[in-house]
């Protein structure tokens, strides 16, 4: 079985679906809200995305404060 696929729209917005099924287009930079403590960053933080990608297992990535991270070290904070 292949790994899923994530499909964004470019480095620059993220496709976000909410809990009642609406579908949004975020651009970066967007906030997020930091899940678990790395590096500099706390539980709680708030922090500004500024550029979105995929690695090679094609898992979302964020460049935030210049560095890469797995999108699930981070709650979205947009609501719609």
């Amino acid at each position: 079985m292949d790994p899923p696929q994530i499909n964004f729209v470019d480095n620059n917005s993220i496709l976000i679906i909410n809990r009642h099924g609406l579908m949004k287009q975020v651009f970066v930079p967007f906030k997020v809200i930091v899940a678990v403590n790395i590096s500099i960053f706390r539980i709680g933080n708030v922090v500004y995305v500024d550029e979105v990608s995929q690695d090679r297992q094609n898992r979302l990535m964020y460049r935030v404060a210049g560095k890469w991270w797995h999108y699930d070290l981070f709650v979205i904070a947009v609501g719609f």
